[in-house]
């Protein structure tokens, strides 16, 4: 028995170490605890900013609409292709429109003829007024129609007017379409952001502020508000207006230039965090803070104790948050709140 009690004893001993830091760690009556993270007070710029819907749009972008009515006969061009300045995009059904400038032609060089001749018998007749204004009558006419129909015949190729990619494509062979119709969208690289803006946004943006650009979560690029523009007013809005009340649905487009060409389709939905101002400010990370609204202060330079001190909290960024009222800057704060008030720091290992 005297053995078995020594060797219990012995044991007992070896495990000391390992039930202190237990109860270091649980609050067992041994204050202590080991490798505790922690952070400085520090002054860092807090951004303030919103979060905004916004969709990928291209730089340069136009759409080009038909000019007249016709039926699509050959084209269009493919979307996602790279189309050269002056390249015929969409092809108009030009029969009608070719049999037009020929008989146009054909009036016009008659008109000439008969002019000519015309002009001989003023001569004869020593007549200069008359002779002018036969001149003037049917030359013109046949000039006009001659005009008129090689204009309707241009309008029946509608070409590229610059280098670009073809975004997206409104019509397809043999559909006949309306003077006005959408036939093409062309644009540049995919670096500008559109961003909406209802009423309560448009007096908070500006042109020139910051904008950092989010996708699902993961910020992709950086901006800057190069124009805002009004936008269409919805459904409600314009009932509202018709009715003599104030146009609350309506919103501007806020124009974003991106500082990079994103490997996205058009019209990708994103986000947009507006920099609306960046206060310098003493602050902690987030996870510092207390659901109490108090943090953990390490007091002392050997084996630090643990001392809760109540603050008060600013602006946010997500990350670090705005000390109005607490430490002062330079103090040590623990992080992520499982250490009891009062407890000895120890290993305390201080993030930079």
């Amino acid at each position: 028995m005297k053995r078995r009690a020594l060797v219990y004893g012995l044991c007992a001993l070896a495990l000391l170490p390992t039930f202190v830091m237990a109860g270091d760690h649980l609050g067992l009556g041994v204050t202590g605890a080991y490798d505790v993270r922690a952070a400085r007070v520090t002054r860092a710029a807090i951004l303030r900013s919103i979060d905004l819907p916004a969709t990928l749009a291209c730089e340069g972008e136009r759409t080009l609409y038909a000019q007249q009515p016709g039926v699509v006969s050959a084209g269009p061009a493919a979307a996602g292709a790279a189309v050269r300045q002056g390249e015929v995009l969409v092809q108009f059904d030009d029969q009608v429109q070719k049999t037009s400038l020929r008989a146009a032609l054909l009036s016009s060089a008659r008109a000439q003829s008969a002019l000519s001749r015309l002009d001989e018998a003023a001569a004869s007749l020593d007549a200069p007024a008359l002779s002018a204004l036969l001149q003037l009558l049917p030359a013109s006419s046949a000039a006009l129609s001659a005009d008129a129909a090689l204009l309707s015949w241009s309008m029946t190729r509608v070409c590229a007017p610059m280098p670009s990619r073809v975004l997206a494509v409104h019509v397809r062979t043999g559909q006949a379409v309306m003077a006005g119709a959408a036939l093409a969208t062309l644009g540049g690289d995919a670096n500008r952001a559109r961003v909406r803006l209802s009423d309560a946004d448009v007096s908070r943006v500006l042109v020139g502020q910051q904008v950092l650009v989010q996708r699902e979560g993961v910020q992709i690029a950086k901006g800057r508000i190069t124009a805002i523009a009004p936008g269409e007013r919805s459904a409600d809005g314009q009932i509202a207006s018709l009715l003599g009340g104030a146009p609350t649905s309506s919103f501007a487009v806020a124009e974003v230039q991106l500082d990079r060409t994103l490997p996205l389709p058009t019209g990708a939905a994103l986000t947009c965090s507006i920099i609306l101002a960046q206060v310098d400010a003493v602050c902690v990370p987030l996870e510092a803070i207390g659901q109490d609204d108090t943090v953990l202060v390490a007091v002392g330079t050997d084996a630090p104790r643990a001392v809760r001190v109540r603050v008060r909290c600013g602006l946010t960024d997500g990350a670090v948050v705005q000390l109005l009222e607490g430490p002062p800057e330079g103090s040590v704060v623990v992080l992520g709140g499982a250490v009891a008030e009062g407890a000895r720091l120890r290993g305390l290992q201080v993030l930079p």
